[in-house]
């Protein structure tokens, strides 16, 4: 992996933590829609593939 490579897949973690933190932020004590928890899972998976590219 080239540094620019390194660079795009730390840049798109990062907003895929902050995405996470928006909708942490955002989430119901009661009634989560279904559109919200696949969200939350789709932005959780695809930061655990970042984190294995990245080690």
């Amino acid at each position: 992996m080239d540094g620019n490579e390194k660079k795009r897949y730390e840049k798109r973690l990062n907003e895929l933590q902050q995405q996470l933190a928006d909708l942490r932020k955002r989430w119901p004590a009661h009634s989560v829609k279904a559109a919200m928890v696949n969200q939350w899972e789709e932005i959780e998976e695809e930061i655990r593939s970042l984190q294995n590219i990245l080690r």
